[in-house]
This record gives structure tokens, C-alpha cells and sequence, in this order.
């Protein structure tokens, strides 16, 4: 028996594809539903880049959720991080095009920091990841409803250039958003710091957990950025 024989080919596995036909199901289903209804306008490029671009921030929340999941994690403080965070970046601008780099750099900071909390309070003292993130969820909640009404902000109209300028004939939010996406793949395909098979047990979990919940809350802090460009007034969730 030859070496050729001993080779044996890599098995068919489905989650290798699951991605990519789970997205083939999703838009066939997508473009049955508009023509059984006769909504041909939705089917034109214009209709999907208009779609996208209204998905921005939910995308960018969506790949940082990402992280937290694959370590078998959950964080349920996303939207009151991102209105938190909101909030902050407007009241930093304030309008001012000049404050636009220190606005960014506070909600990832904030992003960071909430991110390390739950990450620290789910592996250190062990607490469930729900009662850990429904926690943070409540205290953001609270300082929103604390400070409501005592910051006012604006955002400046070079900022909301991220929102609705183009660039070759694009949103600029959408390239944001593909290059976010792209950056997260390669992370996770080509980098240590992707979960693996080994690092899902549980004392690599452990580890891995309040490195992947900083990211994805950091991501979720960026993710506030496409919710506030939107908005030229002050920005203030209900309390």
C-alpha cells in the first residue's frame, strides 16, 4: 500500500458551509416572498444597499455578539451600552467636528471597560453570564436615568458624513461595516485569539471569556456611532 492510499480526504462537514447556505436559504426566501407579492422595486441593487445601510448598527452589534458567543457566553447589556454610549458621544461633540476622534475614543473606552467588568465577574467570581449582563444592563440603566436630562449634545454634520456620505458609489457606513466583518474573520480564521475545539473546554473558556466579552462590548460601543450619526438633535433614551 502506497502513501497515496494512506491519504485520506478531509471529511464533508456541514458548519464549514452552514453560513453560506443558511445566507443562500435566506435570500431566496427573501426574493420568493417580493415576487409572490409583485414588490419587484426590492429586488434592484438601490433596494438592497438602502436595506444594509439601514442595518448598520445591528450588523457591527451583530459581529461583536459574535465573539461572546463562540466562548459559550451571552451578554444582555447590549442595548444599554449602545444607548449609553450613544448619549456620551453626543454630549462630547456637542456639534463640535473638532471633537469628533475624542467622542470615538470615550465610547470605546466605555465599551472596554463594561466589556472587562462582565468578562471579570463571570469568570473570576463566577456569576452566570445572564445575571452578570442583565446586571451591567440595569446599573447603565440607572446612570442613564440618573443623568437624564442633564446632558445635552448634538452631532456635528462632518460626523453624520459616516452615515450618509458615499464613497464609489457606497455608503460609507456599509464599507465600515465590511470592513469590520472582514477584520473579524480574519481574527477568528487566521489569529490565536479564535476559539477553537480545545479552547471551548473549560478551563480555556475561562480565559477566553473577558477577552472575547471586551471585544464584543467594544464593538457594540462602535456600533452606538452608527446609532448617533443618525441623529443631529440630542440623543436621550427613554428613562
Amino acid at each position: 500500500m502506497n502513501k497515496a492510499t494512506l491519504i485520506r480526504r478531509p471529511a464533508w462537514r456541514m458548519e464549514h458551509y452552514a453560513p453560506a447556505l443558511l445566507l443562500g436559504l435566506a435570500v431566496l426566501i427573501y426574493a420568493a416572498i417580493a415576487l409572490s407579492l409583485g414588490l419587484t422595486r426590492f429586488l434592484t441593487p438601490e433596494a438592497t444597499v438602502s436595506i444594509l445601510n439601514r442595518s448598520i448598527a445591528l450588523g457591527i452589534t451583530a459581529v461583536g455578539q459574535t465573539f461572546t458567543i463562540l466562548v459559550g457566553s451571552i451578554d444582555l447589556s447590549v442595548a444599554h451600552l449602545i444607548s449609553a454610549s450613544a448619549v456620551v458621544s453626543s454630549a462630547i461633540m456637542n456639534g463640535d467636528p473638532a471633537m469628533m476622534v475624542p467622542a470615538v475614543a470615550a465610547v470605546l473606552v466605555m465599551g472596554t471597560v463594561v466589556g472587562t467588568l462582565n468578562g471579570l465577574l463571570i469568570t473570576r467570581l463566577d456569576v452566570n453570564p445572564l445575571i452578570a449582563t442583565l446586571g451591567m444592563a440595569l446599573i447603565i440603566q440607572g446612570c442613564l436615568a440618573s443623568f437624564h436630562g442633564r446632558f445635552g449634545g448634538s452631532v456635528p454634520d462632518a460626523f453624520q458624513y459616516f452615515a450618509y456620505g458615499e464613497v464609489l458609489g457606497l455608503p460609507v457606513s456599509l464599507v465600515v461595516l465590511a470592513l469590520l466583518v472582514l477584520g473579524a474573520w480574519i481574527v477568528l480564521r487566521f489569529t490565536r485569539l479564535a476559539p477553537t475545539s480545545t479552547r471551548l473546554e473549560a478551563t480555556a473558556t475561562r480565559r477566553a471569556r473577558p477577552a472575547s466579552t471586551r471585544r464584543g462590548s467594544s464593538w457594540r460601543a462602535i456600533s452606538s456611532a452608527a446609532f448617533a450619526r443618525r441623529s443631529p438633535a440630542s440623543i436621550w433614551p427613554a428613562a
